[in-house]
């Protein structure tokens, strides 16, 4: 079949007009024109391949981006926050950090990896220890069980480290280790506030959970919050509103709310096809030796419960969690009430 004059025109572009031409297009016009032919597809493939390329987001982090993707894989690390959201959304935002998520056993070495990235440890809240003390937060807590369902968090270190950009200009990158008591990906799903940040980047892949809400409607949808949001603001609602994200929370209509289910459906999976999915190319060198709790296991499932289930909490339109688990307990709660 002959090429039409738009396919002929776009696909004589040189590469750096290419590029141009799909970075004024937003995701649902790139994903369209994806679908549209094969020709124009692989117009694409080439758009994906120099736009959602790991190393070069990595490299204005670390002087060796490489071998920062392959700690990443050793220890089952992902990145999250608002790094994957730029990453996805194809924006950059200045001042923003990089959350690293992880599990007890690889914070050591992700902290060590980068004071020698020369990255100084800032000792921002005096709950938390020095990350090389022997009064490690994360150990001690850890053993002594005392994370909960509201509290997770284990510790959090964080790393500042100057970059001069030009002799008149320096900017400083700001990474936040948060060691957790579940898997990292369980974590970013089950307690994180809102859908909008529910995207994640692995060693091998990157993941954005509710790509149609967050990047063409550009809705989040409250999951869960503290008891002081519902009290005044808090301070990541009004960061994403100020990036152009609406929110949705228990003062919207059922109607609203149920938009989200429709687009998508009630029970899910990470990997399911209402995901956003974006493999990377192999690495050539990975590490001889497994990671600490074996391979990161990618494909949780999930339920998305809206709030016409008793088991929502106040201040929040839905919530994302663990299969049939909730749906029963949400059964239970009506049989009572009514």
């Amino acid at each position: 079949m002959p090429l039409s004059t738009f396919e002929d025109v776009l696909l004589r572009l040189s590469p750096p007009r290419l590029l141009l031409f799909f970075a004024e297009l937003d995701i649902k016009a790139i994903v369209s024109l994806s679908k549209t032919s094969s020709a124009l597809h692989s117009a694409y493939i080439f758009y994906a391949k120099q736009t959602w390329e790991p190393t070069k987001h990595f490299a204005s982090w670390f002087e060796h981006p490489a071998a920062f993707r392959r700690l990443l894989a050793r220890t089952n690390s992902v990145i999250s926050g608002s790094f994957a959201l730029q990453f996805f959304d194809r924006i950059y935002y200045p001042t923003s950090d990089m959350d690293i998520y992880l599990r007890v056993a690889g914070a050591d070495e992700v902290c060590r990896w980068l004071t020698r990235q020369d990255y100084t440890y800032v000792q921002g809240n005096k709950t938390y220890p020095h990350v090389i003390s022997r009064d490690r937060v994360h150990i001690d807590k850890a053993v002594r069980n005392m994370s909960s369902s509201l509290s997770p968090l284990l510790a959090v270190y964080n790393f500042e480290r100057k970059i001069k950009l030009s002799t008149s200009e320096t900017i400083v990158r700001h990474v936040q280790v948060i060691v957790v008591d579940t898997d990292p990906i369980e974590h970013i799903l089950f307690d994180f506030h809102s859908t909008v940040v529910m995207n994640f980047i692995t060693a091998e892949r990157a993941v954005s959970i509710f790509p149609r809400s967050t990047f063409i409607d550009r809705l989040s949808y409250t999951s869960k919050v503290q008891e002081k949001a519902l009290i005044e603001k808090p301070k990541w609602r009004i960061k994403y509103e100020r990036r152009g994200f609406t929110f949705r929370d228990d003062t919207d209509s059922y109607s609203a709310v149920r938009n989200l289910i429709c687009q998508t459906s009630i029970l899910r999976s990470v990997q399911d096809k209402f995901s956003w999915q974006i493999p990377f190319p192999n690495e050539q060198t990975w590490n001889a030796l497994p990671p600490p709790y074996g391979t990161l296991k990618i494909d949780y499932d999930f339920e998305v419960l809206v709030k016409d289930r008793n088991v929502v909490a106040k201040g929040c339109c839905i919530k994302v969690a663990e299969p049939y688990v909730w749906r029963f307990v949400a059964l239970i709660i009506q049989r009572i009430i009514y």
